[in-house]
């Protein structure tokens, strides 16, 4: 009941003082669950007082394994990156057990601290002996936004790491550090063909986000648009529609996949052809059939679309004049295609009603 209670004063948001010092009494005389409890609802009122770090650091000392890894990700989620708070963590993600070295970095991340000592030691963390511990560490070297060469290296050597979740986020890192260089670009590619789909996944994605549209990119993402699993050609798709090619191959492939019989990937494949801005004959037809989809959200999707397509091209309006027309009776014409109506009434700088 006592742990129920903690519980629930850390979800109310209530950061009185008086609750606050019945969670910190807790947080000291509590059984080990008591003082995990209340160690996880002071991370959550965001009272980072003196007091209160205090005492949190003090249970990164505990006897308890789970203890000191509540109190790291409440001291992670004060936002206080004191020197004292930073060298504390720094100490457990070099010294303490597994769980918590990953959530000692997990902390570091969340308090935003790059200085030179902080990214060292995520650079020892992955290429830790566990895999929870250097996928941690990949991840908040992707957030934090040094992308230095010793950075990107060691990001690059994770993408051959046996776990899949490093390589996953050892991608992932990469494309949001923004390094587009030849190395990391060929890097990334090469795991669009890796044996686990989720890192096939992050890939694309970094891909997409990276902006490289050189021929290699785009080929591999198109091989992926067509032989990856759902999940893959959904990324590939969504990629492709970052990187702004609009070439013939592209559109004819997003075309395609408009088809697909997973409606995430067509979804997908109608908000790429959106973003690329080709409001060819062909595209126009291919998205106002996609409206009268039952799957999912995918006239939505279409709608949006083809109401950024008639934003930049006087071809749209009078083929969406006559789909309306058309459907006016129908269950295709309703409040989830408002963005047509807008389009019609020249308010298509409104933005589509959100899905």
């Amino acid at each position: 009941m006592r742990r129920k209670a903690a519980q629930a004063l850390g979800n109310l948001g209530n950061a009185s003082e008086t609750v606050i010092n019945a969670l910190l009494l807790r947080l000291e005389n509590g059984d080990q669950n008591m003082r995990c409890q209340a160690a996880r609802a002071l991370g959550n009122l965001e009272n980072a007082s003196e007091t209160v770090i205090n005492a949190l650091l003090l249970r990164l000392g505990d006897g308890d394994q789970n203890v000191r890894c509540q109190a790291a990700s409440a001291l992670g989620n004060l936002g206080n990156a004191s020197e004292v708070v930073i060298n504390a963590l720094l100490l457990h993600l070099d010294k303490g057990y597994k769980p918590m070295r990953r959530q000692a970095a997990s902390a570091l991340g969340n308090l935003g601290n790059a200085s030179e000592v902080v990214i060292n030691a995520l650079l020892l963390g992955v290429e830790d002996r566990y895999n929870s511990v250097r996928y941690s560490a990949a991840r908040v070297l992707g957030n934090l936004g040094n992308a230095s060469e010793v950075v990107i290296n060691a990001l690059l050597l994770r993408l051959k790491d046996e776990d899949n979740s490093v390589r996953l986020e050892a991608a992932s890192a990469l494309g949001r550090l923004g390094n587009a260089s030849e190395v990391v670009i060929n890097a990334l590619v090469l795991r669009l063909e890796d044996s686990d789909n989720s890192v096939c996944r992050a890939a694309a994605s970094a891909l997409g986000r990276l902006g490289n549209v050189s021929e290699v990119v785009i080929n591999a993402l198109l091989l992926r648009l067509e032989k990856g699993d759902n999940s893959v050609r959904r990324e590939a798709a969504s990629a492709l529609g970052r990187l702004g090619n609009a070439s013939e191959v592209v559109i004819n492939a997003l075309l395609l996949r408009l088809k697909d019989e997973d409606n995430s990937v067509r979804r997908e494949a109608e908000f790429a052809l959106g973003r690329l801005g080709n409001a060819s004959e062909a595209v126009i037809s291919a998205l106002l059939l996609r409206l009268e989809d039952r799957q999912g959200l995918v006239p939505y999707s279409a709608a949006s679309a083809l109401g950024k397509l008639g934003m930049k091209s006087s071809e749209v309006l009078p083929a969406v004049v006559q789909w309306i027309d058309r459907h006016q009776d129908t269950e295709y014409v309703g409040s989830g295609i408002d963005v047509l109506w807008d389009l019609v009434a020249g308010e298509g700088n409104r933005s589509p009603v959100p899905f």
